[in-house]
């Protein structure tokens, strides 16, 4: 109805007399704002920006109170963080009067929902990612990444209260219908960990209630009347909540307390906002429901060719009750200074030569089934890379086995969405998973790789190596089937003692540069380098160090994997797919643990990567970091050459030397007062 400057995502509606609005957040490049349009007789006025651009805005949700005003909520990425903000709208002009903070948590607050109060104002909820899961088993310690790791290993839960005439108030609802803290207010909805996406509402009766994507062991109720059950497999695989598709559930407020928790729809892939109408009456709620098997390998959805996913509506009516009487109470929201996930930004991103960009090239939505619950969608992925770690390039590379045919072009249409040539770099990508039982033909098991694909055009082919039918089912298959494309394949957690890379295997045009580095698993480098994690790891030659030595010749790359921190940066001559192919190929990279930096290595004029028939080289180092460089190690060899003290945010240096032997590799490790690490990849004297 009306042209957009950017991409419009999150269309969310509510009526109005005579008409209806809608909102919907539109991006441009690492840009979001939020919109809004007024339809009136099937006329769309000219969208009025809800925000104004100073910072990222997702998920609009709107509704209009009793007196006629339009609220707007959303999640705002500002000051460094997730927060939930909701904007009151003049119904005329569709201008904003007032914004107000709502969520009062320290973690990342997401997904916000609102609907009108029949008493006056507006409910709402959202989710905040407030509870960990598991102990930190990382390299790093700092308190940056521990708080964006927070991001990835904690469940949800939902938070929900009310704002009327601009003020907050949380209903009063202790858990088991006890005081707590006093008489201490609290939005917790109890009961709600391992929360996704909510939708708040009201009935006819005053009754709150509260929709909401829940990993949990619950079993569904049965509907009086519905169709014929999906098909279910033989074997349900891995039967644990959190690694399964969330359930839809539902859970009231009554007058002291939250009821518990009723799970509607099992396993109701995928992790979106929940779509329903409510005339006060009853409620219809549109879902997916998800029966296939789940886990790995032959485990894995790829594999379940009986069960089905299913799309459909259920509908419930409220039974008549008495009227909602909540104790409102005052709640006040406060600031929270000092509480930032956000990289420091690197203000220089050139060199005199090139481009530098850095990014994410091993992250997992919650397609991937070891981690569903807290690897977040795959707008969230992307969203963290853009909004927390200011990246330039990036992808998702959930495992094969877990994908089917929706799964395949949500990846792909993901990679569409976020690709700006010149801003942002996305690409399809995903992890071919090729260790343990299954895939012990054709000289396996083979070990994991992550095939990026880097056209501006065509579509990423999928295959596994767990099936030995599929075309792609050794890694000299898979080489074989991209031939002539700009994919690569940069292995990963070369020494894992579960998941070690067959190095037989190894194909310096496929396997350009390695992933040296990964948040949980550490350094690949050799068996006593900084970085190691305490991770199993195997002894017999499968480092990278070990496979340099013996003359194979690869760069250097980090990757996050299922924690989100660590990178890969990259010495590009433009920011485009075939940009990224171009300097992957030339091994034109460095890995990081996380940390953004400027960082140059080169040998008479030549960068990192490269390949010299010489006898003599004039090295020069050059770094600026937004944190202080404790020191810098020159290796050649495998061995250290040199130490550099440092104690600084920048640092240059040059040194001369005569080749030693044909074929000897340099390259540094940057080693930084904070515990993090960047590795340029070598370059080689012949």
């Amino acid at each position: 109805p009306f042209k957009t400057s950017g991409r419009p995502l999150s269309i969310s509606s509510t009526e109005i007399p005579g008409g209806a609005i809608i909102v919907y957040e539109e991006r441009t490049g690492k840009k979001t704002k939020i919109k809004i349009s007024k339809v009136i007789n099937s006329n769309f006025s000219n969208p009025v920006d809800v925000t104004d651009g100073s910072f990222n805005a997702y998920d609009p949700v709107c509704c209009v109170a009793d007196n006629g005003k339009i609220y707007v909520a959303f999640s705002a990425f500002e000051n460094g963080n997730y927060r939930i903000k909701v904007n009151e709208i003049k119904p005329d002009s569709l201008s904003v009067i007032k914004s107000h903070d709502i969520s009062n948590q320290a973690d990342a607050c997401v997904f916000p929902s609102i609907c009108t109060r029949n008493n006056g104002g507006i409910w709402f909820s959202y989710t905040c990612f407030d509870k960990p899961l598991q102990d930190d088993e990382t390299v790093l310690k700092h308190s940056r990444f521990q708080a964006q790791r927070r991001f990835f290993i904690t469940q949800g839960t939902v938070f929900a209260g009310a704002m009327i005439d601009g003020k907050t108030f949380a209903p009063l609802a202790p858990k088991d219908g006890k005081s707590f803290c006093g008489n201490v207010a609290s939005m917790n909805v109890f009961g709600s960990s391992g929360a996704g996406h909510s939708k708040i509402i009201e009935d006819k009766f005053g009754r709150t209630h509260i929709l909401f994507r829940h990993y949990s062991e619950e079993q569904p109720i049965i509907f009086d009347e519905c169709n014929k059950k999906l098909n279910q497999p033989k074997n349900p695989g891995i039967r644990i909540a959190k690694h399964r598709y969330p359930n839809i559930s539902i859970i009231t407020l009554n007058d002291k307390l939250w009821g518990k928790p009723v799970c509607l729809i099992p396993k109701a892939s995928f992790n979106a906002p929940i779509s329903c109408a409510c005339d006060l009456e009853k409620i219809k709620v549109s879902f997916t429901e998800d029966s296939r098997k789940v886990g790995g390998g032959h485990g894995g959805e790829w594999f379940d060719d009986e069960s089905q996913i299913g799309v459909g509506i259920f509908e419930m009516p409220f039974l008549k009750c008495e009227n909602g009487t909540y104790d409102l109470r005052p709640y006040v929201v406060h600031p929270l200074p000092g509480n930032s996930i956000k990289n420091p930004e690197l203000k220089i991103k050139k060199t005199d030569d090139f481009i530098v960009a850095i990014g994410q090239t091993h992250a997992h939505t919650n397609i991937s089934v070891c981690q569903r619950e807290t690897d977040r969608n795959g707008h969230t992925n992307y969203r963290f890379m853009q909004d927390v770690q200011d990246c330039d390039f990036g992808c998702t590379t959930d495992h094969v086995y877990n994908m089917w045919h929706t799964e395949m072009l949500i990846t792909r249409k993901l990679a569409d969405y976020y690709y700006f040539p010149g801003e942002f770099v996305s690409f399809p990508a995903y992890e071919w998973t090729g260790s343990g039982g299954d895939c012990e033909h054709e000289g396996g098991p083979f070990g994991h790789v992550n095939p990026l694909f880097l056209q501006e055009n065509d579509e990423l082919d999928f295959f596994t190596p767990v099936d030995q039918q599929c075309k792609g089912s050794s890694l000299n298959n898979l080489r074989k089937e991209y031939e002539g494309k700009n994919i690569i394949a940069p292995p990963h957690h070369v020494a894992d003692a579960q998941h070690p890379f067959n190095w037989d295997f190894f194909n310096p045009e496929f396997q350009p540069v390695i992933e040296l580095f990964q948040d949980r698993r550490g350094s690949g480098e050799h068996p006593r380098a900084p970085g190691i994690a305490n991770y199993l790891h195997r002894q017999d030659g499968q480092w990278a160090l070990d496979n340099l030595k013996k003359g194979k010749r690869f760069g250097f790359i980090a990757g996050a994997d299922h924690a989100g921190f660590a990178r890969a940066g990259l010495l590009v001559k433009e920011l485009t797919r075939a940009g990224l192919f171009e300097a992957f190929t030339n091994r034109r990279t460095f890995a990081t643990t996380g940390i953004g930096l400027l960082f140059s290595f080169s040998c008479n004029g030549f960068p990192m990567g490269s390949e010299l028939e010489t006898e003599s080289g004039k090295f020069n180092i050059k770094i600026i970091a937004p944190e202080n460089i404790s020191s810098i190690e020159l290796i050649r060899n495998g061995e250290i050459h040199k130490t550099l003290s440092v104690d600084d945010f920048s640092f240059s240096y040059d040194f001369e030397i005569n080749r030693k032997e044909k074929g000897e590799f340099w390259y540094c490790r940057i080693l930084f007062n904070n515990g993090e690490i960047a590795w340029s990849s070598p370059i080689w004297l012949d």
